[in-house]
């Protein structure tokens, strides 16, 4: 087979989408992958919600899912734990009802900095020398 009958990488990876942008630091933080892939998701959101409902973000689990992979539980475990870090809240409204998030960024840079505070070298540190 010449190189030129085979599907380029490049070129394939067009054919399956966009990427997600996947922060490995923020896996520590909030202590789960899956959460950070869901987290991540709507950071690419964020800045486009809707001003007029409060900055509501409405999703359907298949939308999510189509965007970042995860399936139903992996979905529910997400949002479980990012409602237990005080970084996600949401609502149901409507007939039928719809969910809705809002993710309190503000809460994810204290734990973020928290982070970086708990593992920045100290003052003699190997890492410092």
């Amino acid at each position: 087979m010449k190189p030129s009958e085979v599907l380029r990488v490049s070129e394939s990876l067009k054919l399956v989408g966009r990427p997600i942008a996947y922060y490995p630091v923020i896996a520590n933080v909030v202590g789960s992958v899956v959460a950070t892939v869901f987290l991540c998701q709507f950071l690419y959101w964020q800045g486009k919600e809707n001003k007029e409902n409060g900055g509501w973000i409405y999703k359907t689990m298949e939308e999510i899912k189509e965007e970042t992979g995860l399936s139903r539980s992996e979905q529910e475990t997400a949002r479980k734990r990012l409602k237990e870090l005080g970084i996600l809240e949401e609502k149901r409204e409507g007939l039928p009802a719809r969910l809705f998030y809002k993710f309190n960024w503000e809460k994810l840079d204290e734990l973020i900095y928290q982070h970086y505070l708990n593992n920045a070298p100290k003052e003699g540190d190997v890492a410092n020398k």
